[in-house]
């Protein structure tokens, strides 16, 4: 998907799609092999579980593609599509350090919530009193109709840019006016 670019040479266009054909194929394989070999001991590890899902949605996108079901379904297509952006993870698991790293993430990801839930609250609270302070500002240079303290859910916008730190300082010279 990281080849595909504007006016894009057809000859590689076309590698780029036998090689997808030829990954899918061997991925398919593999899950066959083991299937085939661990039977019901293939669905207690998460990993084939993950495995099963990549090519599962790799086959989909395929079948899509030819059953010009393509055009019908454009949106949905291009998602089956990106899971292909997922195999590396594949390669992931044969890495043991990648693999401790990953493991480690998923492991603090109950706590990440907790903090990520306190964040949303303060943007909750902050987004509220940008709402009641400054609702009846003027459109100026920087701020315009989408980018305002107008409504609740633009208020929530505006603060997320800020926090990027993003032109931040030019609504803030705007706002003192």
């Amino acid at each position: 998907m990281a080849m595909q670019s504007y006016r894009m040479d057809e000859d590689l266009e076309q590698f780029g799609e036998n090689a997808n054909y030829l990954f899918a194929f061997v991925f398919n394989v593999e899950m066959i092999f083991k299937l085939m070999g661990l039977r019901k001991i293939y669905f207690m590890y998460t990993w084939n579980l993950f495995d099963m899902f990549i090519v599962i949605a790799t086959d989909a996108s395929i079948i899509m593609t030819f059953t010009a079901a393509d055009e019908a379904f454009g949106s949905t297509a291009t998602v089956f599509r990106a899971f292909r952006i997922m195999r590396m993870f594949k390669l992931i698991r044969s890495s043991v350090h990648m693999r401790l790293i990953l493991d480690t993430v998923f492991n603090i990801l109950p706590q990440i919530s907790n903090v990520m839930s306190l964040i949303f609250l303060l943007f909750f609270i902050y987004a509220a009193l940008g709402l009641n302070l400054f609702c009846g500002v003027m459109d100026q240079e920087h701020l315009d109709d989408k980018n305002n303290f107008h409504t609740f859910p633009n208020s929530m916008v505006m603060l997320m840019k800020f926090s990027t730190g993003e032109d931040w300082n030019a609504f803030m010279y705007e706002l003192a006016n």
